[in-house]
């Protein structure tokens, strides 16, 4: 008799040995119990015992952070890019037709893709660390299915009503026709942005981004400019939306074209792709399962929404206020991309520990915390020592220049709280409590933040100042509310629910493996090829 590596019970192997289901298929780590019962048993008292190395630990999360730092900033980098382009070849009405289509665009696919992929994110660390190689690419596959499902309700709309939802919005009418087109020729890149985003997610679990680092870095910095010179004035506006549409394929197949040139990933995690491979990836109970989180990371990402909500409230005080606003809000991204860095660092590293090693799990995580505030309070620090310098980056004009001085203390402290909210929703990712911290947000923001500003900015023409003094006091209560959400929770136990689900997870293999090869079998009903000898 053989026993998972990670301590599955007695029960759980006789109900495997019952149901005819070999038990060295539960596990590619199973041993034979006379040889290794001992050390199999032990193996997660042992893990809990391993002390923490701090030097070791932080040189393992560097290793993704860093780099995931430059992948996010290479992919987001492409936008600005378009946009000084299309600012300075065409004019006004093209610059706004972009800033337009390119936020609905981005609003919808990307923060569903990103979204749905929380649940990739969160399930893919664990799977590596317990020996689940295959299930790695599984994973994915499932990721990729579940975001084109998902993708489906938000790209119909976007391809057939734009131009019309945009005149309900009360949009300039020039910018809501360029947008809709736009945005029509900009959907034509999304399958190729899937592909790099489940990439992205299945090489991070594996502690291997260099792929990502040279695919975003040279599609961003060098095919992309090629891209914008050629199809620009051949194509006019249009041509901006298509530029970024190659961007993505060349993006995906530099990855692609690295991978298959050196295989950075371990070979067992993508067995390669087959309709019996594909099979094991939707079936149901795992597919619900990944559905379940990764609708919970959809909801999370509801903060995406909040903002562009937020920008059509401060277009509606005037020009001046919408390009204060706006310089905000084209600086908040790019400083968020250290702390997205470290969090898509600790949420793997989380992953890999949670399960054998919670003690490990609770010192990654108080330590990311710490180094992020420190980090934070230090960008914030210089944020509003340059305020004056920044400003004159995006504008000259002195109402614009004023307006931003007014608002930056509270922008400062508003991105200093940003750092801490990217490592609380790391640690919710890692914990898989993707819809408890979607609920705590979507109450926040929606329930609470924006009828408030609807009510002071608006109502009682508080205008910007008002906006920029009641983001920062709610997303403070948020992030209270977010580290008492896992700070009350018993951490022991959702390791405990997180080692039998991966038990569970081996008996459904094993018995799916071994249906198949009974399929495979012949019996009375099939020919043999050798019955005339």
């Amino acid at each position: 008799m053989t026993r998972l590596s990670f301590g599955a019970s007695d029960g759980a192997v006789e109900e495997a040995i019952h149901s005819n289901i070999p038990t060295e298929n539960l596990s590619p780590h199973a041993t034979s119990e006379d040889e290794n019962c001992d050390q199999i048993n032990g193996s997660y008292k042992q893990a809990n015992d391993d002390g923490f190395h701090f030097l070791h630990e932080a040189s393992m999360l560097l290793n993704i952070a860093l780099p995931s730092v430059v992948t996010q900033l290479s992919v987001l980098f492409v936008f600005p890019q378009t946009a000084s382009a299309v600012g300075l070849e065409f004019g006004t009405e093209e610059l706004a037709g972009f800033s337009l289509g390119s936020l609905v665009g981005n609003l919808t696919c990307l923060s569903v893709m990103v979204g749905a992929l929380t649940a990739a994110d969160t399930l893919m660390p664990r799977a590596f660390a317990n020996g689940r190689d295959a299930e790695m690419g599984r994973l994915a596959i499932r990721g990729f299915v579940m975001c084109c499902l998902l993708l489906i309700p938000p790209i119909i709309p976007l391809c057939t009503m734009m131009e019309s939802i945009f005149d309900a919005l009360g949009q300039s009418p020039v910018a809501a026709s360029l947008a809709s087109k736009w945005i029509r020729i900009y959907l034509l890149g999304v399958p190729a942005m899937l592909i790099f985003r489940c990439l992205q997610s299945f090489l991070n679990a594996q502690h291997q981004v260099m792929p990502l680092v040279v695919g975003s870095t040279v599609a961003c910095f060098v095919i992309h400019p090629a891209f914008l010179k050629l199809l620009l004035p051949t194509m006019g506006f249009e041509g901006s939306a298509l530029a970024i549409s190659l961007t993505q394929y060349a993006m995906a197949m530099i990855v692609l074209v690295y991978l298959l040139a050196k295989p950075v990933h371990k070979s067992e995690t993508w067995p390669g792709l087959s309709w019996e491979y594909i099979q094991e990836a939707i079936r149901l109970e795992p597919v619900l399962q990944f559905l379940s989180l990764s609708l919970g990371g959809v909801l999370s990402l509801s903060e995406w929404w909040f903002w562009a909500t937020v920008c059509f409230i401060v277009g509606s005080f005037g020009i001046v206020p919408l390009c204060v606003h706006t310089i905000a809000y084209n600086l908040v991204p790019l400083l968020f991309m250290i702390p997205l860095g470290i969090s898509i660092g600790l949420t793997v590293r989380m992953g890999n520990a949670i399960s054998t090693n919670v003690k490990k799990a609770k010192i990654m995580a108080a330590w990311c915390m710490a180094f992020t505030v420190v980090v934070g309070a230090v960008v914030a620090i210089l944020l509003f020592h340059f305020r004056v310098a920044i400003a004159r980056l995006f504008s000259d004009d002195p109402e614009v220049i004023q307006g931003c001085q007014d608002i930056w203390p509270k922008l400062c402290y508003y991105v200093f709280m940003l750092y801490i909210f990217g490592i609380n929703s790391a640690i919710h990712r890692a914990l898989g409590l993707q819809w408890r911290m979607a609920a705590i947000i979507f109450v926040c923001l929606w329930l609470f933040t924006l009828p408030t500003i609807v009510v002071v900015a608006i109502w009682n023409r508080g205008g910007l100042d008002a906006v920029w003094s009641i983001l920062p006091c709610f997303y403070t209560l948020m992030q209270i509310l977010l580290a008492l959400s896992y700070l009350t929770l018993d951490w022991d136990q959702i390791a405990k629910q997180i080692r039998e689900k991966e038990v569970e997870n081996m008996l459904l293999e094993g018995h799916a493996q071994t249906k198949a090869k009974k399929d495979q079998l012949p019996n009375e009903d099939t020919p043999l090829l050798y019955s005339s000898c």
